[in-house]
Parts: structure tokens; C-alpha cells; sequence
């Protein structure tokens, strides 16, 4: 149970959530996606979407981080507003409502079924890595994986743990967790020196009566599960009718809507195949360009 402080060169302010645990799972069934997934999701009733709406944080991010066998962690990455530094507290406190929020929903196994499906559609369709970078990935992942498992790992979910699931989200309590709080303004706080980067940090115990006010923090009417996706995609099937062969496929963009203040083109893909859209917006104003500027500072002299 610790508050570290940190000095940071931006000046931004950001808040961490870091939670270790000490377990053995298998990688194939990654059971910490579920909390992963809920905690930063960003729908109506989300822990961010609340964090918005009290004007605390920008943004916010999960991952989870497993350095060893045995040993993960999760970790909340939180970008704060002013407001938000100076109520770090209240953060913590919606945190816990919404883990205790999941405690009461109890496991939802839709969720991972939703996690599953998307990662499976992003293996399926992912596109080509840069080589040197790719041998590197798979080297590291022999020592952790099995051999089947080398080229899959990070996207397909084997299995579904309901016990493992519940055994993450009972570890995530008030008693076992550590924030950090980083930003020019804790200057003040930092009364230690980084022995290597000579970064000033400090290092505090929770007070004992902020771990008792989290524990029992109950319930936030505002923070609910996210609804299911009803665009989770099934068929793949492409609406492609040109043949690369044809001449007609050699063609370039056409426009297919012409508006006073826009044109829209469309270039029906005939060679990679993939259910992929690339959509580019290039917006352009006059008044806002390099030359009506020049033309405007010229009239002013």
C-alpha cells in the first residue's frame, strides 16, 4: 500500500493504478483480458466515461504485464486535468466502485466471448509486420509458449475460466495496490533523488483511514457493464466485383458524391481482398490557408 509521487517533464499530469498479483495461468487463456477490456472501456457507464463527465481525466488505459511465471500485474494509466491531480483521491474511490461493481454483476462470459471474437478477427486479417521487428517478437515468445502456440499468442483465446477470472478480481482491493502520481506540480512532495536518471520522486504510505474509506466505497449508480456490441462482425464474405484482370480495375478513384462544399471519391480495392476500409478526410478552407494569411497581412501593412 503505497503513494508515490514522481516529477515529470511534461506537463501533464498522470496517475497509475498498479495491481500485483502472484498466479499461474496458462497464456492461451488470458483471464486478465476481462478486467483489462471493462476498465478501459469507454461506453456510457464506464470508469472513464464518469471520469469525463467529472472533468478528471482525458484519457485512460489498461494493460496487463506478466515480467515472470507466477507474477502479473494490472496497471491503469490515467491522464488527469488540473482538477483531476487535485482529486486523485476521488479517482481511487471510482476505481473501487467500479471493481466492486464487477464483484456484484459477477462473471459475464459474453465479455470474453466479445474479447475473443475481435482478436480472432484481428489475427485473421493483420497485416504484414516489418520483418527484423517480427523475428525479434517470435524469439521471446519460445521461452514463454509453447511451440503451437508461438504465432497465436496475444490474440487467440483457447478457454474460458470463469474460476481464474473471479480469483484476478478478488486480489484487486484497497489493502494490496500502489498508485503513483506523476507531474511537474508534486515538485514540492519530492524529497528523494533517482540514483541513475536523477529523477526527484518521493514515497509514501496510504493512511490507513483512506484504505478503510475505499473499502467500503460500495456502489456508484453511475458505473454499470458496458451493453454487448451488436456490430461484431460474421460475415466476411467481400462485395468485390472487378477482376485484376479487367481493365476497369486499373482505374483510379471516382466520385461518387458531389456536394457545394465537398467531393467524395471511392477506389474499389481488387487486390488484397481484405475486409479493410481506409477512409482519409482532407479538409480545406480557404480563409484558413498560407496564402489568403499572406494575402491579408499584405493588405494590413
Amino acid at each position: 500500500m503505497q503513494r508515490r509521487i514522481l516529477k515529470c517533464i511534461q506537463s501533464q499530469g498522470q496517475s497509475e493504478f498498479y495491481q500485483p498479483m502472484y498466479l499461474f495461468f496458462s497464456l492461451t487463456k488470458i483471464p486478465t483480458n476481462y478486467l483489462t477490456h471493462l476498465l478501459g472501456h469507454e461506453s456510457a457507464g464506464s470508469l472513464l466515461s464518469e471520469l469525463k463527465r467529472r472533468q478528471l481525466a482525458t484519457a485512460l488505459v489498461t494493460e496487463s504485464f506478466r515480467p515472470g511465471s507466477g507474477f502479473a500485474s494490472i496497471l491503469l494509466y490515467i491522464e488527469l486535468t488540473d482538477q483531476g491531480l487535485e482529486k486523485v483521491d476521488e479517482i481511487i474511490t471510482l476505481i473501487f466502485q467500479y471493481i466492486n461493481m464487477l464483484k456484484a454483476e459477477g462473471y459475464q462470459q459474453w465479455v470474453l466471448e466479445e474479447e475473443r471474437d475481435s482478436r480472432a478477427l484481428i489475427f485473421r486479417f493483420k497485416s504484414k509486420e516489418e520483418l527484423f521487428e517480427y523475428v525479434c517478437k517470435l524469439s521471446s515468445r519460445m521461452f514463454r509458449y509453447a511451440p503451437e502456440d508461438i504465432l497465436t499468442s496475444g490474440y487467440l483465446i483457447s478457454e474460458f475460466r470463469q474460476d481464474l477470472v473471479e480469483e484476478i478480481i478478488s486480489y484487486i482491493t484497497p489493502e494490496n495496490f500502489r498508485y503513483y502520481v506523476i507531474s511537474k506540480k508534486v515538485a514540492d512532495s519530492c524529497d528523494c533523488i533517482e540514483k541513475y536518471y536523477r529523477t526527484p520522486y518521493g514515497c509514501e504510505s496510504i493512511p490507513p483511514e483512506k484504505i478503510e474509506a475505499w473499502k467500503n466505497c460500495g456502489l456508484n449508480e453511475a458505473l454499470h457493464l458496458p451493453p454487448r456490441n451488436p456490430y461484431m462482425p460474421t460475415d466476411f464474405s467481400l462485395k468485390c466485383k472487378l477482376n485484376p484482370d479487367q481493365e476497369d480495375s486499373a482505374l483510379g478513384p471516382r466520385v461518387i458524391q458531389e456536394t457545394p462544399g465537398s467531393l467524395l471519391w471511392f477506389k474499389q480495392d481488387s487486390n488484397f481482398k481484405l475486409p479493410k476500409s481506409f477512409i482519409c478526410f482532407n479538409l480545406i478552407r480557404y480563409k484558413l490557408s498560407p496564402f489568403k494569411c499572406l494575402r491579408e497581412r499584405e493588405k494590413r501593412k
